[in-house]
């Protein structure tokens, strides 16, 4: 290295004196490219005659670049000083570096929140924080078609099962338009309990509003019944509905037919709606009194008694549910009037509502559908992840099927309940199809906590 140097010290050129004009005979042409192999473009480069530099011109025109260089360097390395907080007099620079400090603090606080990576933290998913997990499933069943839909509003305080017969058309009807109907008025609701909240005065009270979003789901209901049997297409066309809506502390609950919603309070089963099947007291009482007949269609045993659920009660031997919306041809026997019930939250007691069309219930009663999601939150059943058969090979759900890396144990539990949470739903439609279910399936669970 050394011997470089001073080789590189020998043959570094002298400064040049002060460059001086050097007379050109006007006949010799300038040239820019001399000898090298460019040389071929002076004919076609006529208009822009070449220029041929002197050595000592050449050797100028180096040191006039390394100066530019230089000096370009210099006024960089001077904007970088300016940006610089020096402290000025009777600054203290401690607290310079402090506020130093705050700023890289705030950038890399802003950058972990842009960041889309998954955070471990444990996130807030009661309907008191406004944050519910709801989970959905469905499933045709061994059935040629699929006839029930669902429904989840955007802000997932309103869930709806709509369990179709003689086609979809009207359960699909029900789907778009019922929340549709309801939700300007859910509006206006909304903004008068912000107004009591804050004390303003002339509001409707609690008890005036529990009353009018009651009468609000039964008209909802009634008028689309009665715009379904104005369509002469769907004559022969109707639907069940059970919904649920959280609203003001409370647990509305709005049915028509034989799907279902219940609740899970402190472990406890509270059935949030009535099936209206035609053999229940007090809807084949009303039914006959009309001059219709309630008859049990399906196996019996040894003593002419009905064997569930190898069979169905039948209104005039047609429809196997007391209430739709729709089946004109089945009126007056079979109407469409609504129950709606009220229910108030319990934030500390109330766990998860289960929401599904009857291809559920067939196989599941109230109080084992409650104990199975209880005991896949707590690990002792996993689900049917493996189940798949026949014309139910769209139900198979892989358990852990993410690559998210987890720092602890303890935090790989903690993601393996929510992830059982988001498909309960799926495990419900799984467990069903096991148990011999053959109807459409269609169910939602809505977390409360």
């Amino acid at each position: 290295m050394r011997a470089r140097g001073r080789a590189l010290a020998v043959t570094r050129l002298p400064r040049p004196a002060a460059l001086e004009a050097s007379p050109r005979p006007p006949s010799q042409p300038h040239r820019a490219f001399g000898s090298s192999r460019f040389s071929s473009l002076r004919s076609r480069t006529a208009d822009f005659p070449p220029f041929d530099f002197t050595k000592r011109e050449r050797r100028g025109r180096v040191w006039v670049g390394l100066a530019l260089a230089a000096a370009t360097m210099a006024l960089a390395v001077t904007e970088a000083a300016a940006d610089t907080k020096e402290p000025e007099k009777g600054e203290d620079p401690k607290r310079i570096g402090e506020e130093i400090n705050e700023h890289k603090a705030e950038a890399e606080a802003a950058s972990r929140k842009d960041s889309k990576k998954r955070s471990l933290k444990k996130r807030k998913t009661s309907v008191r924080d406004g944050n519910v997990v709801v989970s959905t499933a469905a499933v045709r069943g061994d059935r040629p078609y699929m006839e029930d839909t669902s429904f989840v509003s955007p802000c997932k305080r309103y869930a709806a099962v709509y369990d179709g017969h003689g086609g979809s058309a009207v359960s699909q009807y029900l789907r778009n338009q019922l929340y549709a109907m309801i939700a300007p008025e859910l509006s206006q609701l909304d903004q008068e309990v912000i107004a009591e909240r804050n004390g303003e005065k002339d509001v409707t009270t609690k008890s005036a509003r529990r009353q009018r979003v009651s009468t609000m789901l039964r008209d909802a209901v009634h008028k689309l019944d009665q715009e379904v049997q104005a369509k002469g297409e769907w004559r022969f066309q109707g639907s069940t509905a059970v919904g649920v809506l959280l609203f003001d502390d409370v647990i509305y609950s709005v049915n028509v037919g034989d799907s279902r919603a219940v609740l899970s309070r402190s472990g406890n089963v509270v059935e949030l709606t009535r099936d209206h099947k035609p053999n229940d007291p007090q809807e084949q009482a009303r039914i006959e009194s009309l001059g219709g007949n309630v008859r049990w269609y399906g196996y019996v045993d040894a003593q002419g008694e009905p064997i569930e659920p190898y069979g169905a009660y039948r209104v005039n031997g047609n429809l196997a549910v007391a209430r739709a919306i729709g089946d004109r041809d089945a009126r007056p026997f079979v109407n469409g009037e609504a129950e709606v019930r009220q229910y108030d939250l319990e934030y500390d007691k109330d766990e998860f509502i289960v929401i599904a069309s009857d291809g559920l219930w067939d196989v599941f009663t109230s109080s084992e559908v409650v104990t199975f999601v209880q005991d896949v939150m707590s690990g002792e059943l996993g689900g049917r992840e493996a189940w798949s058969s026949g014309g139910h090979s769209d139900t198979r759900v892989p358990i852990f099927e993410w690559s998210q890396q987890y720092t602890s144990d303890r935090s790989m539990i903690k993601a393996a309940r929510r992830r059982r949470k988001v498909q309960i739903a799926k495990y419900l439609v799984q467990e069903a199809l096991f148990r011999g279910t053959s109807d459409n399936i269609s169910v939602i669970v809505v977390w409360l906590r």
